[in-house]
């Protein structure tokens, strides 16, 4: 489930993949659109998400980078990690990002893969 929009602030308009999707397997990136562009401040990770997976493990992202109004990181592939995505279940991701203006927008929505 996604968060309400505010007026007049940021807000997820598209997600890949959708919260509530049925996968076959985990995808190798993870992208978070929004409907204005994101704040970027040289030297600060003000923009991030976070994974989990069934267990409750956290899911590594190899690199997270925005363009704009998009927020997308990939999945590592490290040994540990595909362990930890090779797990059927619910899949929990939050995100925390700051739009331009500088409001703080948090949300979080979970997708299956089975």
């Amino acid at each position: 489930m996604g968060l309400a929009p505010s007026l007049g602030h940021t807000s997820l308009v598209v997600s890949n993949p959708e919260a509530g999707a049925v996968l076959a397997e985990i995808p190798n990136e993870i992208t978070l659109t929004f409907d204005e562009p994101l704040l970027i401040i040289e030297g600060r990770e003000v923009n991030y998400m976070t994974l989990h997976n069934p267990l409750g493990q956290e899911v590594a992202f190899d690199a997270m980078q925005v363009d704009e109004s998009k927020l997308s990181g990939l999945i590592e592939t490290s040994e540990i990690t595909k362990e930890a995505v090779s797990i059927n279940g619910k899949y929990h991701l939050t995100f925390r990002v700051a739009g331009e203006d500088g409001h703080v927008i948090k949300g979080e929505f979970s997708f299956l893969v089975s």
